[in-house]
């Protein structure tokens, strides 16, 4: 294969695993197809906000239009413009939701008409371009998880949802739209203050998969990765049970998956060997354009009179075994540096009364960190909670050397050692099992 067309392997982003488990549905209850939304943007949003969390401080982040269309490969690069996510969406859910709320309240038709023209008049937001469209409904609509998920919370107390229990999730808690001034011109430029549901948020530390984000914006426009997160969930399975084959029995599944219509547009059946053929070159592309590195071939089991079993087996050997092994140790440490880092803002945060999630000043935070004396128990309590978050309740040896109290005080000893807020964690404050 042609080095040039391999896609890069990083930067990488963690997906919740309970979006990946479910989303070949995640969107049913949202309208999907013709004017009502574009799956494709909601996906992309869902890679952007775990993208963006992983070099945030907290739940609430600004969402900037400008970096979005940077980063998820929407940037017109001829025209070097975001016309499409900004052009007027042809039916804008907030126009739906804002009358459906008036009949509620026992007005008519023309009464909730009338009501809504008054309120867009008045100049209040009305998220009405394609990018605000799929925000408000992120905001106000649930996604489904048709075969089940599993959510951890904040002090890591599980919460498993059984196989085949449906249930629903809100991605955005909180959107509210702002300008703000950038650049050596001054420019006006429209951002959205989103804050995202604590349970997706815990997912991308306890309960996720890493992806390459390069990838997810190559093949979103060939909807084939929804294909790739699955396979790439596969993968992850085998890695772990050292099993490098796995069977998909469901053929239909798979090209669900992988984006092939059962029908055509004039409503006749498209034949199985003809989907079965797309279905080998979505494989093939993926086999091409991602380093998931498998093979693949059909067979036919019980009850299958012709081969439409796919059996897709990873290029796995024990160097890439203890590979996944390191990265995970790696995982860890990093992860436990981002909870500590957030949950310590956060405490100070709320310690200093400020209302503003987004607002933060890196000087005066610096000082309540690193003064020892100053809430010094509590400092000491966060970073035992933040090891118990990431790598469990650990009760250390029997001598007590290694205890989650012991690691603890040493790291607020040293804080006081300590120039900089940005200074990434020494090995040695982490816990020796690791």
């Amino acid at each position: 294969m042609d080095n040039s067309q391999q896609v890069a392997t990083i930067p990488m982003v963690r997906i919740d695993r309970n979006i990946v488990h479910n989303i070949d549905g995640l969107f049913d209850a949202f309208g999907i197809g013709g004017a009502d939304m574009d799956d494709n943007l909601l996906r992309a949003i869902i890679y952007y906000l775990c993208f963006n969390y992983q070099q945030n401080l907290f739940a609430w982040t600004v969402f900037d239009p400008y970096d979005f269309a940077e980063k998820m490969g929407y940037k017109d690069e001829k025209k070097n413009s975001m016309a499409n996510l900004r052009a007027r969406h042809p039916k804008p859910q907030f126009f739906d939701d804002f009358k459906a709320k008036a009949r509620a309240q026992g007005k008519s038709e023309e009464e909730a008409a009338e009501e809504l023209q008054t309120y867009i008049a008045s100049g209040a937001p009305t998220y009405e371009s394609t990018l605000e469209n799929a925000l408000w409904s992120l905001w106000q609509k649930e996604i489904i998880f048709y075969h089940g998920a599993k959510f951890y919370n904040a002090t890591d107390r599980e919460e498993v949802v059984q196989q085949h229990t449906i249930t629903k999730m809100l991605i955005i808690r909180s959107l509210n739209i702002t300008e703000q001034r950038v650049g050596k011109t001054n420019q006006r430029r429209t951002v959205y203050h989103v804050e995202m549901d604590e349970r997706f948020l815990h997912s991308l530390t306890k309960y996720f998969i890493r992806s390459n984000k390069d990838t997810l914006i190559k093949l979103r426009r060939s909807k084939l990765d929804i294909l790739y997160l699955k396979l790439l969930q596969y993968k992850e399975g085998a890695l772990l049970s050292r099993q490098p084959e796995v069977t998909v029995e469901k053929f239909e599944l798979l090209c669900r998956w992988a984006g092939i219509p059962l029908l055509k547009k004039d409503g006749t059946e498209v034949a199985s060997k003809e989907r079965k053929r797309q279905l080998i070159g979505a494989l093939n592309t993926l086999n091409e354009r991602t380093d998931l590195c498998f093979e693949h071939r059909c067979t036919a089991v019980r009850r299958q009179k012709f081969p439409y079993t796919f059996v897709i087996t990873f290029k796995l050997d024990e160097e890439k075994y203890e590979a996944r092994q390191t990265e995970d140790k790696k995982d860890l440490k990093l992860l436990f540096q981002e909870i500590l880092g957030r949950d310590l803002r956060s405490f100070w945060k709320c310690k200093s009364g400020n209302a503003n999630p987004l607002e933060f000043n890196l000087d005066t935070y610096s000082r309540w960190l690193y003064s020892y004396e100053e809430d010094d128990k509590e400092k000491k309590a966060i970073y035992m909670l933040a090891l118990t978050k990431i790598f469990g309740k650990w009760q250390g040896y029997a001598s007590g050397m290694f205890t989650y109290e012991s690691q603890a005080q040493r790291w607020l000893d040293g804080l006081a050692k300590r120039k900089r807020v940005e200074e990434t964690f020494a090995d040695e404050v982490i816990p020796k099992q690791v």
